[in-house]
């Protein structure tokens, strides 16, 4: 049979538990960390005189982003077929910085009209 506890062993034994199970988390590989891609330019959205995008829609383009700033396998799969390829000849257009590992990317459009 052990012997009982002293006031400052009983403290000191609480201390050390509660500090047993305080851990901090593991330092991140500040490199590891995965940063979105830097866009460097555009081109110019054009649409034909005779597409109509209706306003207040968003039409979604999906691409991936090479690890040489170009952009690769662009789809945009919703509105009218002039809409789509549209926004996927626009989108063919970006470039962006050079990055360690390909990047999948979104980008929303939505026509929007105001008053004068």
């Amino acid at each position: 049979m052990s012997p009982p506890l002293n006031p400052r062993n009983a403290a000191a034994a609480v201390a050390f538990a509660a500090l047993a199970g305080c851990s901090s988390s593991p330092i991140r590989d500040r490199a590891a960390v995965e940063r979105p891609p830097v866009l460097l330019s555009a081109g110019v959205l054009e649409l034909p005189a005779d597409c109509a995008a209706a306003p207040g829609t968003v039409y979604r383009t999906e691409y991936v982003v090479g690890e040489g700033g170009e952009v690769r396998r662009v789809t945009s799969a919703e509105g009218p077929p002039c809409v789509q390829s549209a926004l996927a000849s626009w989108v063919s257009t970006f470039r962006y910085a050079p990055g360690s590992a390909p990047a999948s990317s979104t980008v929303d459009w939505m026509v929007t009209v105001a008053q004068k």
